[in-house]
Protein backbone atom coordinates (compact mmCIF):
# COMPACT_ATOMS: atom_id res chain seq x y z
CA UNK A 1 0.00 0.00 0.00
CA UNK A 2 4.95 9.32 1.26
CA UNK A 3 11.28 10.17 -0.28
CA UNK A 4 14.67 8.86 -0.70
CA UNK A 5 16.76 12.35 -2.47
CA UNK A 6 16.74 14.93 0.36
CA UNK A 7 14.32 17.03 -2.64
CA UNK A 8 10.72 17.35 -2.75
CA UNK A 9 9.80 14.58 -4.96
CA UNK A 10 7.42 14.59 -7.90
CA UNK A 11 6.76 11.25 -10.35
CA UNK A 12 7.55 8.27 -7.52
CA UNK A 13 5.86 5.89 -5.11
CA UNK A 14 2.93 5.90 -3.16
CA UNK A 15 2.86 6.09 0.63
CA UNK A 16 1.98 2.59 2.60
CA UNK A 17 -0.71 4.06 5.08
CA UNK A 18 -3.09 2.01 6.98
CA UNK A 19 -5.61 0.06 5.04
CA UNK A 20 -8.47 2.23 5.34
CA UNK A 21 -6.58 5.22 3.91
CA UNK A 22 -5.16 3.19 0.87
CA UNK A 23 -1.72 3.90 -0.15
CA UNK A 24 -1.77 7.79 -0.40
CA UNK A 25 0.90 9.22 -3.29
CA UNK A 26 3.90 10.92 -1.90
CA UNK A 27 6.15 14.18 -2.32
CA UNK A 28 9.13 14.51 -1.18
CA UNK A 29 10.31 18.21 0.17
CA UNK A 30 13.28 19.11 2.48
CA UNK A 31 12.29 20.30 5.72
CA UNK A 32 12.97 19.58 9.95
CA UNK A 33 12.51 16.60 11.02
CA UNK A 34 9.90 16.46 14.51
CA UNK A 35 9.68 13.53 17.12
CA UNK A 36 8.27 10.33 15.83
CA UNK A 37 5.52 11.14 19.02
CA UNK A 38 4.52 14.12 16.24
CA UNK A 39 4.38 11.76 13.92
CA UNK A 40 2.34 9.37 15.53
CA UNK A 41 -0.60 11.72 16.01
CA UNK A 42 -0.70 12.53 12.37
CA UNK A 43 -0.65 8.69 11.39
CA UNK A 44 -4.06 8.60 13.59
CA UNK A 45 -5.31 11.03 11.35
CA UNK A 46 -5.08 9.41 8.58
CA UNK A 47 -5.87 6.13 9.75
CA UNK A 48 -9.02 7.15 10.89
CA UNK A 49 -10.11 10.08 9.31
CA UNK A 50 -9.82 10.18 5.32
CA UNK A 51 -9.85 7.57 2.81
CA UNK A 52 -8.71 7.73 -0.94
CA UNK A 53 -11.58 7.45 -3.48
CA UNK A 54 -14.23 4.73 -4.58
CA UNK A 55 -12.46 1.55 -5.86
CA UNK A 56 -13.75 -1.41 -7.56
CA UNK A 57 -11.68 -4.54 -6.92
CA UNK A 58 -11.02 -6.10 -10.26
CA UNK A 59 -10.01 -9.20 -11.53
CA UNK A 60 -6.84 -9.87 -13.00
CA UNK A 61 -5.07 -10.08 -16.18
CA UNK A 62 -3.80 -12.36 -17.90
CA UNK A 63 -1.12 -10.70 -19.10
CA UNK A 64 0.21 -6.96 -18.34
CA UNK A 65 -0.39 -3.86 -20.26
CA UNK A 66 1.13 -3.75 -23.29
CA UNK A 67 2.44 -0.04 -22.92
CA UNK A 68 4.34 -1.30 -19.49
CA UNK A 69 6.89 -3.24 -22.43
CA UNK A 70 10.05 -4.97 -20.61
CA UNK A 71 9.19 -3.29 -17.09
CA UNK A 72 7.97 -5.91 -15.47
CA UNK A 73 10.65 -8.77 -16.45
CA UNK A 74 12.96 -5.91 -14.93
CA UNK A 75 11.82 -5.13 -12.46
CA UNK A 76 11.84 -8.81 -11.08
CA UNK A 77 15.21 -9.21 -11.96
CA UNK A 78 16.05 -6.17 -10.24
CA UNK A 79 14.36 -7.02 -7.10
CA UNK A 80 14.59 -11.04 -7.26
CA UNK A 81 11.16 -12.12 -7.02
CA UNK A 82 9.13 -13.15 -9.87
CA UNK A 83 5.56 -11.80 -10.38
CA UNK A 84 2.76 -14.26 -8.95
CA UNK A 85 0.29 -12.91 -11.87
CA UNK A 86 -0.09 -9.60 -13.53
CA UNK A 87 -2.01 -6.95 -11.69
CA UNK A 88 -4.43 -4.67 -14.08
CA UNK A 89 -2.68 -0.89 -14.85
CA UNK A 90 -5.65 1.83 -15.20
CA UNK A 91 -4.44 5.25 -17.13
CA UNK A 92 -5.96 7.76 -16.47
CA UNK A 93 -5.88 11.44 -17.32
CA UNK A 94 -4.82 14.05 -14.94
CA UNK A 95 -8.83 15.37 -14.11
CA UNK A 96 -9.71 11.60 -13.68
CA UNK A 97 -6.28 11.06 -11.75
CA UNK A 98 -7.00 13.96 -9.13
CA UNK A 99 -10.49 12.58 -8.34
CA UNK A 100 -9.42 8.80 -7.53
CA UNK A 101 -6.97 10.24 -4.89
CA UNK A 102 -8.95 13.26 -3.62
CA UNK A 103 -9.59 12.40 0.23
CA UNK A 104 -13.31 11.77 0.88
CA UNK A 105 -14.80 12.90 4.18
CA UNK A 106 -18.04 13.34 2.82
CA UNK A 107 -21.19 11.46 5.19
CA UNK A 108 -18.15 11.11 7.70
CA UNK A 109 -19.21 13.92 10.52
CA UNK A 110 -17.02 11.86 12.78
CA UNK A 111 -14.15 12.28 10.94
CA UNK A 112 -14.55 16.10 10.66
CA UNK A 113 -14.64 16.08 14.06
CA UNK A 114 -11.53 13.93 14.79
CA UNK A 115 -9.86 16.30 12.04
CA UNK A 116 -10.81 19.30 14.39
CA UNK A 117 -9.72 17.93 17.43
CA UNK A 118 -6.07 16.47 16.05
CA UNK A 119 -5.95 19.97 14.51
CA UNK A 120 -6.15 21.99 17.51
CA UNK A 121 -3.44 19.81 19.64
CA UNK A 122 -1.31 20.35 16.37
CA UNK A 123 -2.24 23.92 16.83
CA UNK A 124 -1.50 23.31 20.61
CA UNK A 125 1.86 21.87 20.09
CA UNK A 126 2.70 24.53 17.63
CA UNK A 127 2.98 22.71 14.66
CA UNK A 128 -0.13 24.67 13.19
CA UNK A 129 -1.14 27.96 12.96
CA UNK A 130 -4.04 29.87 11.49
CA UNK A 131 -7.07 28.74 9.81
CA UNK A 132 -6.45 24.88 8.65
CA UNK A 133 -8.16 22.65 6.86
CA UNK A 134 -6.29 19.33 7.47
CA UNK A 135 -8.98 17.37 5.49
CA UNK A 136 -8.51 19.72 2.68
CA UNK A 137 -4.85 19.66 3.34
CA UNK A 138 -4.12 16.06 3.40
CA UNK A 139 -6.28 16.03 -0.01
CA UNK A 140 -4.26 18.83 -1.97
CA UNK A 141 -0.67 16.71 -0.78
CA UNK A 142 -2.56 13.57 -1.71
CA UNK A 143 -2.92 15.02 -5.63
CA UNK A 144 -0.38 17.55 -5.99
CA UNK A 145 1.90 15.72 -8.22
CA UNK A 146 1.75 12.19 -7.85
CA UNK A 147 2.14 10.12 -11.60
CA UNK A 148 1.28 6.90 -10.47
CA UNK A 149 0.46 4.53 -7.24
CA UNK A 150 -0.34 0.76 -6.30
CA UNK A 151 -3.25 -0.37 -4.22
CA UNK A 152 -2.63 -3.32 -1.97
CA UNK A 153 -6.60 -3.17 -1.38
CA UNK A 154 -8.00 -3.56 -4.74
CA UNK A 155 -4.79 -4.88 -6.29
CA UNK A 156 -4.02 -2.57 -9.19
CA UNK A 157 -1.97 0.72 -10.33
CA UNK A 158 -3.56 3.25 -11.53
CA UNK A 159 -1.42 6.03 -13.50
CA UNK A 160 -1.43 9.37 -14.22
CA UNK A 161 -1.57 10.31 -17.85
CA UNK A 162 -2.64 8.29 -20.68
CA UNK A 163 0.34 8.92 -23.35
CA UNK A 164 3.40 6.97 -23.91
CA UNK A 165 5.42 6.07 -20.69
CA UNK A 166 8.40 8.85 -20.83
CA UNK A 167 11.27 7.87 -18.58
CA UNK A 168 9.75 9.75 -15.44
CA UNK A 169 6.60 7.32 -15.87
CA UNK A 170 8.54 4.64 -16.08
CA UNK A 171 10.84 4.73 -13.28
CA UNK A 172 7.68 5.91 -11.06
CA UNK A 173 6.10 2.01 -12.19
CA UNK A 174 9.68 0.42 -11.41
CA UNK A 175 8.45 1.38 -8.18
CA UNK A 176 4.96 0.23 -7.91
CA UNK A 177 5.66 -2.49 -9.72
CA UNK A 178 8.29 -3.71 -7.03
CA UNK A 179 5.23 -2.57 -4.32
CA UNK A 180 3.45 -5.37 -6.32
CA UNK A 181 6.02 -8.11 -5.97
CA UNK A 182 5.99 -6.87 -2.09
CA UNK A 183 2.13 -7.70 -1.72
CA UNK A 184 2.40 -10.56 -3.50
CA UNK A 185 5.21 -12.15 -1.88
CA UNK A 186 4.47 -10.96 1.62
CA UNK A 187 0.87 -9.46 2.03
CA UNK A 188 1.25 -5.85 2.70
CA UNK A 189 -2.09 -5.04 4.21
CA UNK A 190 -1.78 -8.76 6.57
CA UNK A 191 2.17 -7.00 7.49
CA UNK A 192 -0.04 -3.75 8.47
CA UNK A 193 -2.27 -5.67 10.20
CA UNK A 194 -0.08 -7.85 12.16
CA UNK A 195 2.40 -4.77 13.40
CA UNK A 196 -0.69 -2.98 14.51
CA UNK A 197 -1.13 -6.00 16.80
CA UNK A 198 2.44 -6.55 17.53
CA UNK A 199 3.48 -5.40 21.24
CA UNK A 200 6.37 -3.85 20.22
CA UNK A 201 5.04 -3.54 16.21
CA UNK A 202 6.13 0.00 14.36
CA UNK A 203 3.73 1.04 11.01
CA UNK A 204 6.62 3.53 10.63
CA UNK A 205 9.23 1.10 11.04
CA UNK A 206 6.89 -1.05 8.53
CA UNK A 207 6.70 1.71 6.09
CA UNK A 208 9.95 2.74 5.88
CA UNK A 209 10.98 -1.00 5.18
CA UNK A 210 8.11 -0.72 2.04
CA UNK A 211 9.34 2.33 0.51
CA UNK A 212 13.16 2.19 1.39
CA UNK A 213 13.08 -1.62 -0.85
CA UNK A 214 11.11 0.17 -3.85
CA UNK A 215 12.84 3.70 -4.20
CA UNK A 216 15.98 1.07 -3.82
CA UNK A 217 14.63 -1.04 -6.99
CA UNK A 218 13.38 2.41 -8.62
CA UNK A 219 17.23 3.68 -8.19
CA UNK A 220 18.59 0.57 -9.66
CA UNK A 221 16.28 1.19 -12.84
CA UNK A 222 17.11 4.41 -13.53
CA UNK A 223 20.59 3.98 -13.41
CA UNK A 224 19.90 1.98 -16.53
CA UNK A 225 18.25 4.25 -18.60
CA UNK A 226 20.45 5.74 -21.30
CA UNK A 227 22.27 8.80 -20.99
CA UNK A 228 19.24 11.11 -22.97
CA UNK A 229 16.35 9.21 -20.87
CA UNK A 230 18.39 10.26 -17.56
CA UNK A 231 18.56 14.00 -18.22
CA UNK A 232 15.24 13.67 -19.56
CA UNK A 233 13.95 12.39 -16.12
CA UNK A 234 15.70 15.06 -14.38
CA UNK A 235 14.13 18.43 -16.26
CA UNK A 236 10.86 15.96 -15.94
CA UNK A 237 11.48 15.57 -11.92
CA UNK A 238 12.55 19.30 -11.49
CA UNK A 239 9.52 20.27 -13.29
CA UNK A 240 7.21 18.01 -10.81
CA UNK A 241 8.98 19.46 -7.68
CA UNK A 242 8.40 23.10 -9.10
CA UNK A 243 4.80 22.50 -9.98
CA UNK A 244 4.12 20.75 -6.77
CA UNK A 245 5.63 23.19 -4.48
CA UNK A 246 3.35 25.68 -6.30
CA UNK A 247 0.51 23.95 -5.75
CA UNK A 248 0.78 22.95 -2.03
CA UNK A 249 2.17 25.66 -1.02
CA UNK A 250 -0.19 26.19 2.29
CA UNK A 251 0.12 22.39 2.90
CA UNK A 252 1.12 22.24 6.76
CA UNK A 253 4.72 20.98 7.13
CA UNK A 254 3.32 18.67 9.64
CA UNK A 255 1.98 16.98 6.70
CA UNK A 256 4.91 16.98 4.44
CA UNK A 257 7.02 15.32 7.16
CA UNK A 258 4.33 12.20 7.36
CA UNK A 259 4.44 11.82 4.02
CA UNK A 260 7.86 12.02 3.32
CA UNK A 261 9.21 10.26 6.28
CA UNK A 262 9.33 6.82 4.89
CA UNK A 263 11.21 7.96 1.96
CA UNK A 264 13.87 9.86 3.90
CA UNK A 265 14.09 7.05 6.64
CA UNK A 266 13.99 3.78 4.68
CA UNK A 267 16.56 3.77 1.63
CA UNK A 268 19.44 4.03 4.43
CA UNK A 269 18.38 0.98 6.45
CA UNK A 270 17.68 -0.68 2.90
CA UNK A 271 21.00 -0.07 1.54
CA UNK A 272 22.89 -1.37 4.78
CA UNK A 273 20.41 -4.28 4.33
CA UNK A 274 20.81 -5.31 0.81
CA UNK A 275 24.79 -4.80 1.56
CA UNK A 276 24.58 -7.85 3.92
CA UNK A 277 22.88 -10.26 1.67
CA UNK A 278 21.11 -8.75 -1.06
CA UNK A 279 17.43 -9.29 -2.05
CA UNK A 280 17.38 -12.55 0.48
CA UNK A 281 18.01 -10.10 3.42
CA UNK A 282 15.53 -7.79 2.38
CA UNK A 283 13.51 -10.40 2.11
CA UNK A 284 13.33 -11.16 5.58
CA UNK A 285 13.08 -8.04 6.79
CA UNK A 286 9.84 -8.52 5.61
CA UNK A 287 8.71 -11.50 7.42
CA UNK A 288 10.90 -10.97 9.91
CA UNK A 289 12.17 -7.51 10.89
CA UNK A 290 9.31 -5.38 11.60
CA UNK A 291 7.34 -6.86 14.23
Amino acid sequence: MPPIPPVRFVPTGSEFLPPSVQWTPPRRRNGPWLTAGVIVVVVALLAGVVAIGGFSRSDGPGHWDARLGDLPSRVESLRGLRFDHPVPVRFLDDRAFRRETAVDDKGKPNARKQAARITESLRAGGLLSGHVDLVKAISTEQQSSVLAFYSPSTKEIVVRGTGPLDPAHRVTLAHELTHVLQDQHFDLPALEAKVAHAPQGSSDALRAVIEGDAVRIEKKYAKTLSAADRASYRKENNQGVDQADRETADVPAILTLQFSAPYRYGPPVLTVLAADGGNRNVDRAFTHGVF
